[in-house]
């Protein structure tokens, strides 16, 4: 089990895919509330999460959940002043490089091939796994 602590940015359909108790991916925000890893975000990375939990969550939910991402001690809302622009396929996901650039974070945890690009690119060296492989750090 890895005792170190992890800086990460999350991309929305991770975040979205580990809030149900019954998610084989719950255990993510199990490690968030439990202060063993820690979260960047920006207003950017908010106003998505807020937007697509509008969509596909209630709005008890929706709500909880911001409130948690604003309020925790290891959840830090950052402005990121980088403006990089790698993301060509998908531009609005620059928000997430964006953050983690600024943030210094360890990875981007997404599902989303998009940011495959970042594999080819030496500067700035951004980290993305998936939770799966995220996971197996802690094991």
């Amino acid at each position: 089990m890895s005792s170190e602590r992890y800086k990460i940015v999350i991309d929305t359909n991770v975040l979205l895919s580990s809030i149900p108790k019954k998610s084989e991916y719950r255990w993510l925000i199990d490690k968030i509330v439990d202060d063993e890893i820690d979260v960047f975000i920006t207003n950017d990375i908010l106003m998505e999460y807020e937007e697509v939990l509008e969509k596909k969550a209630n709005r008890i939910i929706k709500n909880l959940t911001i409130d948690f991402l604003l309020n925790a001690e290891n959840v830090y809302k950052i402005f990121s002043y980088h403006k990089l622009n790698i993301m060509t396929t998908d531009p609005d996901d620059n928000k997430f490089i964006d953050c983690a650039y600024t943030s210094g974070a360890d990875f981007i945890i997404s599902h989303d091939k998009h940011f495959n690009i970042l594999e080819n690119i030496p500067f700035p060296r951004i980290k993305v796994i998936s939770i799966e492989d995220f996971k197996k750090l802690f094991s």
